[in-house]
């Protein structure tokens, strides 16, 4: 399914989005003996970097991989979804689903440093193999992790002026033509893309019998006001009373993540591509998904300590 051509890309943002109101996240303040911290009140969401990384000032790596481009991927156009469009859909369709007015097809040459600006990209584990012939309707992305990645794409939108996503089931053709072109560039796309964002598979109903009475015992243990292992306060709260609250609002969710997404070569590939950007893991990744990997980290070496 073709795409809208680039002259009908919608007109730049001239400027970038105002800071949020919040005060900056993972910022000391000193001058009390505790150090405090500030990170996003709504911890299901990651954090949003404020400004760009321009071309010119991306790591000499990535310049060169820019530059040395064979003229056919130079010209050739990167597939964009529209965020808009995105939102309204069941799940992630495959590139050969994806309708005409729900994209923008740019050559890559031609993407102006305005539009990087508006680009979320997704570093994902896919749910399920990919199947050998089409199927219509059929996605390697669980449901939990589809209704994730549009809570993702909302809030990038409202805090970071997002119009476009790239991924690659979307944005890289699976069964009407080669992928390898689209693969040579992609690092290219994880590097200049405003928000980079991580998603690893989600485990539903995870959290149950005496792992679940465990963890709460846990979270009961973190409140009591005899209990500081630290001198950190977020969010004007003790560590532990903070992350009392994350663990409890995971249980309650009865979500584990993935861990697995940390030890896949492609996914790795993905996150060097942001050498650029000097960003933190709260940008990439939820502290609830990060809290979520944690424990499924733990819980499969209880199983398996080899």
């Amino acid at each position: 399914m073709g795409c809208a051509p680039s002259s009908q890309l919608p007109a730049p943002s001239p400027q970038l989005p105002a800071p949020s109101s919040q005060a900056p996240s993972s910022s000391a303040v000193g001058g009390t003996g505790r150090k405090h911290f500030y990170v996003n009140e709504n911890t299901g969401v990651q954090e949003i970097r404020q400004g760009h990384v321009v071309f010119n000032a991306h790591n000499q790596s990535i310049q060169d991989i820019h530059h040395v481009l064979p003229t056919h991927l130079r010209k050739s156009p990167v597939r964009l979804v529209r965020a808009e469009a995105l939102l309204l859909w069941s799940n992630i369709k495959v590139f050969e689903e994806v309708a005409e007015h729900e994209c923008e097809a740019v050559a890559y040459e031609e993407i102006p440093e305005e539009h990087w600006k508006a680009i979320l990209v997704l570093s994902w584990r896919w749910d399920k193999p990919k199947r050998q012939s089409y199927e219509e309707g059929w996605s390697p992305m669980s449901d939990a992790q589809f209704q994730r990645l549009k809570q993702l794409v909302r809030h990038s939108r409202e805090n970071a002026e997002v119009r476009f996503c790239w991924i690659d089931w979307c944005c890289v053709p699976q069964y009407s033509d080669d992928p390898m072109g689209e693969i040579m560039r992609s690092r290219l796309y994880y590097a200049r893309s405003r928000v980079f964002t991580a998603l690893p598979k989600i485990k539903t109903d995870a959290i149950k019998g005496m792992f679940k009475i465990m963890l709460l015992r846990a979270v009961s243990h973190l409140r009591k006001s005899d209990v500081r292992l630290s001198s950190f306060v977020v969010n004007e709260q003790p560590l532990e009373v903070f992350t009392a609250g994350v663990l409890e609002r995971v249980v309650e969710s009865s979500t584990l993540c993935g861990h697995d997404y940390f030890g896949r070569v492609w996914t790795l590939a993905e996150r060097l591509a942001r050498c650029s950007w000097e960003e933190t893991l709260s940008q990439w990744i939820s502290l609830e998904l990060w809290m979520g990997m944690v424990l499924d980290a733990f819980v499969t070496t209880s199983e398996n300590p080899k």
